[in-house]
This record gives C-alpha cells, sequence and structure tokens, in this order.
C-alpha cells in the first residue's frame, strides 16, 4: 500500500498524499518491529523499550497529522461558518423582501375584493 501510495498519489491536495505516506511508512515500520520482536525473547526493560519504540511512531504520526491538518480544517470550518452566515443573511433579506411584497400583494387584492370597496368604487 506504500508504494501505491507513493507512486499514485490518489489525493488532489499534496498534504493529503505526504500524511497518507507518512502514517503507511509508521505503520510498516511497527509492523516490522513487531516481527523482529516476536522472534527473540526478551527481558522485561528491553520488551518496554520495544514498546516505547512502537508507541513512539503512532504519537509522532498523531502530531504531524494535527500540525498539518488542523491549520487547514480550522481555515475551511471558518470559511464554511462565513458561507452559511451569509447565505442565511441572504436568505432573510429575501425572505422579508418575499414577505413584504406579499403583504403589499394581499393587501391590493384584499381591499379589491372587498365589499366595502365595491361601495367605494360606485360612489
Amino acid at each position: 500500500m506504500l508504494v501505491y501510495m507513493a507512486v499514485v498519489r490518489p489525493f488532489k491536495k499534496k498534504y493529503d498524499n505526504f500524511i497518507n505516506i507518512f502514517n503507511e511508512a509508521a505503520i510498516v515500520f511497527t509492523f516490522i518491529s513487531v516481527i523482529a520482536m516476536n522472534n527473540y525473547t526478551f527481558s522485561v526493560p528491553v520488551i518496554k523499550v520495544w514498546g516505547w519504540i512502537l508507541i513512539a511512531p503512532v504519537i509522532f504520526s498523531l502530531i504531524v497529522t494535527w500540525i498539518i491538518v488542523l491549520p487547514g480544517t480550522f481555515k475551511e470550518l471558518k470559511e464554511s461558518i462565513k458561507k452559511l452566515f451569509s447565505k442565511k443573511g441572504d436568505a432573510e433579506k429575501i425572505e422579508l423582501k418575499t414577505s413584504k411584497e406579499t403583504a403589499n400583494n394581499s393587501k391590493e387584492i384584499t381591499s379589491a375584493g372587498h365589499p366595502n370597496s365595491l361601495k367605494n368604487a360606485a360612489s
């Protein structure tokens, strides 16, 4: 999978490809470390060190992902919120304008169709 990600680069954004390749490399490193650990009998202190060696790439991968992804995510979230409120404001303006036009049209229809309006028009 790592070779596929490195050659094909399936994502549009460069940082998405980088993060994916980096995470795949961390998984490969962890997998190879587990295989290497599995073939030997180690003492407890060595097993603890190997444990930290397995945990370190995962933590490092998370930190790198957060550093790269979070600023872009917050930027996109901020833009989405701005668009939402600008569309909401536009929708409120359109709704207000439409309700005023509807009210004016209904007053015209009511005054034209009201029985008293015929009396006023006849006199």
